[in-house]
C-alpha cells in the first residue's frame, strides 16, 4: 500500500493501493464455473518450476484461439510474487488461485 505525501512530505489521509489489471481469455462454460466457485489452479504447467496457478496475461489481446469470452481481475501488486511471470512470455503469469480467490470478476467481453 502506498501513502501519498504533499509537498513537504507529510503523510496525507488518503492511502491507496497499486493494482495490476490481468486479463484471462476463456469459453463460455468455464465463466459459469469461474464465477460461481472461482478460479482453480490449471492441472496444466508448461513451466514445471512454477507453482501451479490460473494463467493470466497483461495484454488482453494475448492469443487464445477458441476463446471468446475476456474476463479482467485486478490484483494488488503485494500479492503478485515475480516467479510467477513466465519465463517464456513475460506478459503471462500463473497466479494460485488462493492469491486471487476474494477479488472481483469483470466479464469484459461475453462470448456466449
Amino acid at each position: 500500500m502506498l501513502v501519498r505525501v504533499d509537498s513537504s512530505g507529510r503523510r496525507m489521509a488518503e492511502a491507496y493501493d497499486r493494482r495490476m489489471r490481468l486479463y484471462k481469455r476463456t469459453t463460455v462454460e468455464s465463466v459459469r464455473s469461474i464465477l460461481a466457485e472461482g478460479f482453480r489452479d490449471s492441472s496444466y504447467n508448461s513451466e514445471p518450476e512454477m507453482e501451479r496457478g490460473t494463467w493470466f496475461s497483461e495484454d488482453p489481446n494475448d492469443w487464445a484461439p477458441g476463446n471468446p469470452t475476456l474476463l479482467a481481475i485486478d490484483v494488488p501488486e503485494d500479492r503478485v510474487c515475480e516467479s510467477w511471470r513466465s519465463k517464456c512470455n513475460p506478459v503471462e503469469w500463473q497466479i494460485p488461485s488462493r492469491h486471487i480467490s476474494d477479488l472481483p470478476i469483470e466479464v469484459i467481453e461475453d462470448g456466449a
